[in-house]
């Protein structure tokens, strides 16, 4: 299975994708053409990203699995869809099979709808995304885990979908590292009934300022 996955990101494969996500059912050829694309690709950016803590979500609500067999034959990983809970619950490079023979390691097989959804979040820039939470952990990684740590996240009114992207993203790692907390200036900023940034709709004006010190001062408390 391993000797099977891709060396890179090519656009044959992506290709293949958009021009299958419309065509066949659960069981068709055409799904299983699908599937097989999602999953070639899949294999490929789970590996890519093992070096993050498994379970932190990526954008979009996907996620990392690793998955290691009683046997101790090595560890595979999986890219799947996230529910609200932080749960898995699409593989897109899964084999509907137990691994390696493990009773105790049921992987799940690609569904056709989960397939649909990785060729549409493709399409619309999904892997330009995923660079963020590479970014953000050398960050945290200068302060070790037991050093507490406030973070505030971000609004840029002129790039709302990259804005909300980063922000998913940081949420996921901070909650992943543990003895640290998002200070929310997203919500507060983006509310249309609150005065707090200046004419450039970006910079906290004198009331935002007071504002922005309170957050802080209550994400502190939190920790």
């Amino acid at each position: 299975m391993q000797d099977q996955r891709p060396d890179t990101i090519n656009s044959k494969t992506i290709t293949a994708l958009h021009r299958l996500e419309r065509a066949g059912g659960e069981h068709s050829r055409t799904t299983q053409k699908l599937k097989e694309a999602a999953a070639e690709l899949a294999y490929l950016i789970a590996e890519e990203l093992e070096g993050i803590p498994c379970g932190v979500r990526l954008p979009r609500n996907y996620i990392v699995i690793a998955v290691k067999p009683n046997s101790n034959i090595g560890t595979w990983y999986y890219l799947a869809t996230a529910d609200k809970y932080g749960d898995a619950v699409g593989y897109l490079n899964g084999t509907g099979e137990y691994l390696a023979g493990d009773v105790t390691c049921w992987v799940p097989a690609c569904t056709r709808k989960a397939a649909l959804q990785f060729a549409a979040d493709i399409a619309s820039g999904w892997l330009d995304e995923l660079g963020l939470d590479e970014l953000i952990e050398q960050i945290t990684s200068l302060l070790p885990p037991p050093v507490p740590l406030v973070w505030v996240n971000v609004y840029r009114s002129s790039e709302l979908r990259q804005t909300r992207v980063f922000n998913e993203v940081l949420a996921g790692v901070i909650e992943a590292r543990g003895t640290a907390v998002i200070a929310d200036w997203y919500s507060i900023a983006s509310d249309p009934d609150v005065d707090v940034l200046r004419s450039d709709n970006l910079h906290p004006n004198d009331e935002g300022q007071v504002v922005f010190a309170e957050l802080v001062a209550q994400a502190l408390q939190r920790l």
